[in-house]
């Protein structure tokens, strides 16, 4: 969308290719300002968009970076599959969301998915000093949500923020999901379980709302729902 509007506007296609790329690049090396002001959000990757398109085209910064917005935000929604896993859980267990970033884009994110409905606590990193993996903000989780960590297991997509954190807030158990394999067996902490798709979690989970038949081990293999015919 962004390299499209700047075609329109006069960039050749692989100058505006090539921005676009820059900016991605930027945005996952220092997706929030680095530095000790702490620039909002919004500035900030509009900085990142100048420094993208060079001194010649810089003044289209503002407009690529509000397209770039508009555009993520719109695909940023839960599937019909997992709003039902989340609705379901929930009459079952107590439901907490942690998320790394900076408050305004995160909080932007929570709510573009009405994400009130879906979870009983929910914490932002930017909110506070630490996110994951430091155990502070588990721990105001487990207060919020008035819970023993070993009443609780950890969901996530990320080894270190999510499997490392849960593990170091003294979960009772942790869940994977998995995007890439690639170097996580050389870790020297591992889930309980991995899932290919977290929706698995409705079978993974006793539906009684305890954990108490959910056996923990350690393991290289992935969880397979075994099902009765």
């Amino acid at each position: 969308m962004v390299s499209r509007y700047l075609c329109e506007n006069g960039m050749r296609d692989i100058a505006a290719e090539m921005s676009s790329k820059k900016f991605f690049e930027h945005l996952c090396k220092m997706p929030e300002d680095p530095g000790p002001t702490q620039m909002d959000v919004d500035q900030w990757r509009t900085l990142l968009w100048v420094q993208a398109l060079g001194p010649k085209y810089q003044f289209f910064a503002r407009e690529a970076y509000d397209i770039f917005k508009t555009k993520t935000m719109s695909n940023f929604k839960l599937s019909r599959d997992v709003e039902n896993m989340l609705l379901d859980l929930r009459k079952h267990y107590k439901l907490g969301l942690i998320t790394n970033g900076s408050s305004k884009a995160q909080w932007a994110k929570v709510e573009s998915i009405d994400g009130k409905q879906y979870f009983d606590v929910i914490l932002v990193g930017g909110d506070y000093n630490q996110g994951k993996p430091h155990a502070t903000i588990f721990e105001k989780a487990f207060q919020a949500l008035d819970v023993s960590p070993k009443d609780c297991i950890m969901v996530g997509d990320n080894l270190w923020s999510d499997i490392f954190g849960g593990i170091q807030a003294g979960v009772m158990a942790t869940v994977w999901i998995v995007r890439n394999e690639d170097g996580y067996k050389e870790l020297d902490y591992q889930p309980d379980y991995k899932l290919r798709n977290i929706c698995e979690l409705l079978d993974l989970l006793p539906a009684q709302g305890s954990f108490s038949g959910l056996r923990t081990k350690r393991s290289f293999e992935f969880y397979s729902p075994v099902y009765s015919s």
